[in-house]
């Protein structure tokens, strides 16, 4: 879609809403900066959401969070020049899966960067309300900021 054709859509869709969230697949992947800038220009909050392997340059107003997959490798460090950039990283948690059963070392301590963690949806109720209940804990004990996907949990697509 051309620029004017996004822009329309997203005022068409807003109904007061102010925060325009821009994820993916990467939303990296592509020159957002002139989507960013416009949306701004006209009044939008921006928030990015990344996985954290690639990086550019964006207006100092909009937010990005960086939500880091595990390879099977384990975490890799995010990218120094997004790490300094970050709002939050955002960890995906499941009791079960020992890819997501923890919360990877990615470079956060060196910015305090706050990070949250949400459980896994495995599609499953017995599994989701075991990851629910890891992550709660898991935040508790590390400090961490426990996030739910309400939509889900309520049935609201």
């Amino acid at each position: 879609m051309a620029l004017p054709d996004i822009l329309a859509q997203v005022q068409g869709h807003a109904a007061g809403r102010k925060l325009v969230v821009i994820t993916g697949g990467e939303p990296l992947r592509q020159n957002i900066a002139p989507l960013c800038e416009a949306l701004l220009a006209d009044g939008f909050r921006v928030q990015i959401e990344t996985n954290g392997t690639l990086y550019q340059e964006l207006p100092e107003e909009v937010d990005i969070v960086c939500s880091p997959k595990n390879t099977g490798a384990g975490y890799f460090p995010i990218r120094a020049d997004l790490l300094s950039r970050l709002q939050a990283l955002k960890f995906i948690i499941s009791k079960s899966d020992a890819k997501y059963n923890h919360v990877g070392d990615v470079g956060q301590a060196k910015y305090g960067t706050p990070v949250y963690v949400q459980p896994m949806d495995e599609y499953d109720e017995v599994h989701n309300a075991e990851n629910r209940a890891y992550a709660m804990e898991l935040a508790v004990r590390n400090g961490y900021i426990f996030s739910l996907q309400l939509h889900k949990i309520l049935g609201i697509e």
